[in-house]
């Protein structure tokens, strides 16, 4: 409330989110509320994404409820907008759009392609998201390791300095941890 009296507009934005977008993410469900009264928009996406909403923040931080009042107040065009792009996804990513997962440099959209074209050479499975981590298993051992780094450590930078584990751990275990600060 302080803030509105003090004129800062429920649209104002920061790092491309709004005050209601960051209040929906910290599930701070009495400031969304008031800022929905105070006119913010529930339909704004982050980015110019239709689905990076207020009501997603909140779901991707772990308060549905907060989340799904915000939905009840949504346009229902864009609710099945954002229904229909869903289902065009590869469901075995679709946890990676649930949760915003990019890397420094690529989007959501980009990683998931390069993950796609890894399934389709090694086999991929997906054991654990957040928005700047992701750990995969390989289902076989890449054949040229070498051209196999260079594409993880491009997507995830900081591996440089643990190549040798890398190495290691991708043809013992199979198994990645990619995160991005």
């Amino acid at each position: 409330d302080q803030l509105l009296r003090h004129g800062v507009a429920p649209e104002q934005q920061s790092d491309n989110q709004t005050p209601l977008m960051l209040a929906a993410g910290m599930g701070a469900l009495a400031i969304v509320q008031r800022l929905v009264e105070a006119g913010a928009d529930v339909n704004r996406g982050m980015c110019g994404n239709i689905e990076w909403t207020a009501a997603f923040a909140a779901r991707s931080a772990g308060y549905p409820d907060v989340a799904d009042w915000l939905s009840l107040r949504m346009d229902t065009t864009l609710l099945e907008q954002q229904r229909r792009i869903m289902q065009t996804r590869n469901p075995k990513f679709r946890a990676l759009y649930q949760q915003a997962t990019a890397s420094e440099y690529r989007s959501t959209d980009e990683l998931v392609g390069l993950l796609e074209q890894w399934d389709q050479r090694y086999g991929i499975q997906v054991r654990d998201v957040s928005r700047q981590s992701l750990d995969l298993e390989l289902a076989t051992v890449p054949e040229d390791m070498d051209a196999f780094l260079a594409e993880l450590i491009d997507l995830c930078p900081d591996l440089v300095e643990s190549r040798a584990a890398l190495r290691k751990a991708v043809q013992k275990k199979r198994v990645l941890h990619l995160w991005w600060d």
